[in-house]
């Protein structure tokens, strides 16, 4: 940083610390490191070796939108880079600093300002955390009906951000469905409001604008959601179905019924065998989805046994005679031979081994059989689950599934965050895990599962699950691991999984991201798939921030 330049920030500083006080500003080397990076893999990698890529000069902490409409002005008049940093959960690398400036943190505002029962909206700021408003909300009789993985460490604000999407978006939809208006601090027009926040209605609805847009149109301080009451019953079915194949079919056909299960998951046979674990055991994390109150009003409050993305018990000691001849041809044989006489657990094999050989342990996911889990939830008035789960029944009879009683769906929903919990230990244990969400229309479905598997098979362990299904089409979640080892051979190693990825991604026909944002990772990509409309955004960003010092570097690379 140059002198003028330091001097410039000082300056900004200075003004900033006059408006909201000197205890709200930070500029300790603890604190920057800290607000350097979100939990992108690839930075999470280089901070185990020490590396820190970029650092914010300073960190501030505003209560109110008055005061970052100040420090935005500041900033704005000074050219000196904003980024908005809420839970800092995102894995894309869309916080962080890559310009330095000032990360501007807005967990402060965390306040649900009104609640209009008779329209049924809730003003909430964008600072408060996800569980912390399904908490309050429930409190009052109401659900958002958002469930992300990360909803006890993420904000409304990263929401809106990364279009993100929760667990139960077949019924309430992402994020895009529940935002009726935003109200955002821009450098350009100041405070700008769209949708309900617009008394007369008038003009197009900007909101779209705003989600998705990563913070680099606007810092999003307060957001219009539509609530619903909270449901007076809901009820879980698990399913097995032969493949693949049928497994789409019939949630397409569901969802194209009429049908909105709350919850819609579908499980390759890899993942399904990674689900598959055995009963009496203690989870490691305890998750009550939504609120202690309503779970145990449901009785679904998590019970002693419930273990990690735990969603049966049925055996899988026979699996170690069909799966002994391939893992015996790799290096560390004894150990894998000692894991399998410890019944399989997929967390006691040797991750070491088994990454270094990726293609072989991908191939050896075929001697798993090719059955899929489903999982399957509804909420409403008892009479309506019911008469729902009777119409299911009927309907994926005919489509070959096997019906497998309500305790696949139950153990799913009181587990579903735990496995959040567990990726850290993957890391320990000398690998990288991440995720890879994805997706595309029905037709192309399958062909995209199977093409990025192609794709990735030599570079890393994968499987996959379906979710957030849609009229005309669904999402893929692949999850991708690989050795961690060195920070240079694992960047190696993770790039060219997702330059893989994305580039069978696009050649099908899908889209790069669903709901974990673009940020630094995706940028690239996300410009390939929308081509030319990249003017509008350009457009747009010149009107609402002229110096660019939004959130610069995110969700576009920069223009020529």
């Amino acid at each position: 940083m140059t002198a003028a330049t330091t001097e410039k920030l000082g300056t900004v500083l200075d003004g900033i610390r006059s408006a909201v006080g000197a205890d709200r500003v930070a500029t300790d080397q603890a604190t920057r490191i800290a607000y350097a990076r979100d939990l992108w893999p690839l930075l999470t990698l280089a901070l185990k070796e020490g590396k820190v890529e970029e650092l914010p000069e300073a960190v501030v902490r505003p209560t109110s939108e008055d005061e970052v409409v100040r420090i935005v002005d500041l900033a704005h008049r000074a050219k000196v880079p904003v980024v908005p940093y809420g839970g800092g959960s995102g894995v894309c690398g869309g916080a962080v600093p890559v310009a330095g400036g000032i990360s501007l943190d807005v967990k402060r505002m965390d306040r649900i300002v009104a609640i209009d029962e008779g329209r049924l909206l809730a003003d909430v700021e964008a600072g408060i955390v996800g569980q912390t408003l399904e908490e309050q909300l429930n409190a009052r009789g109401f659900t958002l009906g958002h469930f992300p993985s990360s909803i006890y460490c993420s904000t409304l604000g990263g929401f809106v951000a990364a279009k993100s999407a929760g667990q139960f978006s077949s019924k309430y939809g992402k994020i895009e469905d529940m935002v009726a208006g935003v109200r955002a601090v821009t450098p350009g027009l100041g405070v700008v409001e769209t949708g309900a926040y617009v008394p007369s209605g008038r003009g197009p609805d900007w909101t779209p604008a705003f989600i998705g847009s990563e913070g680099t149109l606007g810092v999003v301080t307060r957001a219009l959601l539509r609530v619903h009451r909270l449901p007076e019953a809901m009820r879980f079915r698990g399913f097995s179905f032969p493949g693949m194949d049928a497994a789409v079919l019939a949630i397409r056909k569901l969802v194209q019924r009429g049908m909105r299960p709350s919850v819609l998951r579908v499980y390759d046979p890899f993942d399904t065998w990674m689900a598959m674990r055995r009963p009496n055991e203690k989870p490691e994390a305890k998750a009550d989805p939504t609120g202690a109150a309503f779970a145990r009003r449901l009785g679904l409050a998590e019970r002693e046994g419930d273990d990690a993305d735990s969603y049966g018990s049925e055996p899988v000691g026979g699996l170690g005679d069909r799966l002994k001849d391939v893992f015996d041809r790799l290096p560390n044989s004894r150990s894998i031979r000692d894991a399998l006489n410890a019944r399989l657990r997929p967390e006691n094999l040797p991750l070491g081994t088994l990454l270094r050989q990726p293609r072989l342990a991908n191939a050896a996911t075929s001697l798993l059989g090719s059955r899929c889990l489903a999982v399957v939830g509804f909420e409403g008035t008892q009479v309506e689950v019911d008469a729902a789960i009777e119409e299911l029944l009927q309907i994926w009879k005919v489509e070959k599934g096997v019906d497998l009683g309500a305790d696949p769906g139950e153990r799913w929903f009181r587990t579903r965050y735990h496995v959040s919990f567990k990726l850290p230990q993957a890391l320990e244990r000398g690998a990288w895990v991440d995720t890879i969400e994805v997706a595309t229309f029905w037709d192309r479905l399958v062909p995209l599962y199977d093409e990025v598997k192609r794709a990735v098979a030599d570079k890393a362990v994968v499987m996959a699950h379906l979710s957030h299904a849609y009229h005309e089409g669904c999402s893929i979640y692949f999850t991708v691991a690989g050795p961690a080892g060195s920070a240079s051979e694992a960047r190696d190693t993770y790039q060219r999984v997702w330059d893989a990825a994305l580039d069978a991604t696009l050649r099908i026909g899908g889209t790069v991201t669903h709901h974990h944002g673009v940020g630094l990772l995706k940028r690239d990509w996300a410009a390939r798939e929308i081509g030319p409309a990249r003017h509008l955004y350009d457009a747009l960003k010149d009107a609402l921030d002229p110096h660019g010092i939004l959130n610069p570097g995110k969700l576009l690379p920069p223009r020529a």
